[in-house]
């Protein structure tokens, strides 16, 4: 089939199979012509220049729908799917590219001024003995991958061959570089969207990233797991001190943190202690004494009883002013008192005052 001009044509619900040529086995697209192809299935044709298309010139070509497979550009030829040079502007969407072979783009060789639009479209199982078994590109015109997947293709050659900026539309928190050689390690050439992740302590918030850093680093109270789209705060109790941050680290014993995105925890303030990581407020000092210190990691370390004779009420207290005597006519013989330990003053509680004066006087020899 040859469409040529400034013909317009829509083949659709269409078999073209089993023909030979030299530039476009199955269909060859030049000049200003514009061309729709729908639900259309396109395979088993040769040319040493796009086995099942060539799409050249000012063509605008829209393909829709459309299975491209077991195509070949023989005689050591390009583009075994489709070949598209000059100025052309190509979309391709909801189709199935496969099974094509070539030295160089199996799938799709697009050089010169190309402009290539790609959308949810299915590679697999194409193979170059060149470069390419996917995709080769070598063309200064705009072009955009969006959702497409790679799968199937041999490792010994690369499954993308970019030697001119391409751009992909990635899902949040992944990126691809815009030239390349894919894969570069030969390990796992299978993908959906784009490949690579951002990196750890890195995330990435639009589509069109080309490095590992994506948007930035991981600011101060968040958290960046590899292929993080958006910083996850820090929730209470925890808190990042710095760019880049994988993790959120508990707040340590003797601190807490109320509010999420942390930078640092606060240590419990005089009349609280904490004795656990990760808190999110500190426990306030029991009735009966007082605490001093301030970061204190337990009431054992901080708390200090209201002498004999005083007692106190109140609760977080940070001081001996809050120590009061106990009222007229009563007292207590224990340290830490609270007002409901006050005992009125007996014979009996003289006696065992005594008894306690005289231990506390051995106790010190």
């Amino acid at each position: 089939m040859n469409i040529e001009g400034s013909a317009q044509v829509s083949i659709v619900n269409t078999t073209i199979h089993g023909n030979q040529a030299s530039y476009g086995g199955g269909i060859y697209i030049g000049c200003t012509a514009q061309v729709s192809i729908v639900n259309t299935a396109i395979y088993g044709n040769q040319a040493p220049y796009g086995g099942g298309m060539y799409i050249g010139g000012s063509a605008q070509v829209n393909i829709t729908d459309t299975a491209i497979h077991g195509n070949q550009a023989r005689t050591s030829g390009v583009g075994g799917g489709i070949y598209i040079v000059g100025t052309a502007q190509v979309s391709i969407v909801d189709t199935a590219v496969h099974g094509n072979s070539a030295l160089g783009g199996a799938a799709i060789y697009a050089i010169t001024s190309v402009q290539l639009y790609i959308n949810s479209t299915i590679f697999s199982s194409n193979e170059a003995t060149g470069s390419g078994s996917a995709l080769y590109w070598d063309s200064s015109g705009d072009s955009l991958l969006t959702n497409c997947s790679f799968s199937n293709h041999s490792a010994a050659v690369p499954v993308l061959k970019v030697n001119n900026r391409l751009r992909w539309h990635c899902p949040l928190g992944k990126w691809m570089p815009s030239t390349m050689e894919y894969p570069q390690d030969r390990d796992s050439p299978d993908f959906s969207g784009c490949f690579y992740a951002c990196a750890l302590g890195h995330y990435g918030t639009t589509p069109d990233l080309t490095t590992f850093a994506c948007s930035g680093e991981c600011p101060v109270g968040h958290r960046c797991p590899k292929g993080t789209s958006l910083p996850v705060p820090c929730p209470p109790g925890y808190h990042a001190s710095n760019n880049g941050s994988t993790t959120c680290t508990p707040c340590g014993i003797g601190n807490s943190s109320s509010v999420p995105r942390a930078v640092d925890c606060e240590p419990c303030s005089r009349g609280s202690f904490s004795s656990l990581p990760g808190a999110t407020a500190c426990d306030r000092c029991a009735a009966g004494g007082y605490c001093a210190q301030v970061g204190a990691a337990s009431a054992s370390m901080t708390f200090e009883p209201c002498p004999v004779g005083t007692w106190s009420g109140a609760v977080g207290a940070t001081s001996n002013a809050t120590c009061e005597s106990c009222p007229a006519g009563k007292a207590n013989p224990i340290t830490g008192s609270t007002e409901r330990t006050c005992q009125a003053r007996t014979q009996r509680f003289q006696d065992w005052r005594c008894v306690l004066s005289a231990t506390q006087a051995r106790t010190k020899m």
